[in-house]
């Protein structure tokens, strides 16, 4: 079952396209595949922002769902 990503989220969409949807999308990729995100909505968007101003790069990303994501039973 998909979840809705937190709306703050949503307003990033506008805000800056690739970053926050490429969160959304990875949110319903590991849900779709038996996977929770345990992440409050500050930690998202924190994520998402600093993927769009090149704080966060690729090793960022991989730290943040390997703390956060948790194998569903």
């Amino acid at each position: 079952m998909a979840t809705t990503p937190p709306a703050p989220l949503w307003w990033l969409s506008y805000a800056d396209a690739n970053a926050s949807r490429g969160i959304v999308i990875a949110l319903v990729f590991l849900d779709l595949n038996g996977f929770t995100v345990e992440a409050t909505e500050d930690e998202l968007v924190n994520l998402g922002l600093g993927l769009a101003d090149g704080r966060v790069r690729k090793a960022g990303v991989t730290v943040f769902f390997d703390e956060h994501v948790e194998r569903l039973v």
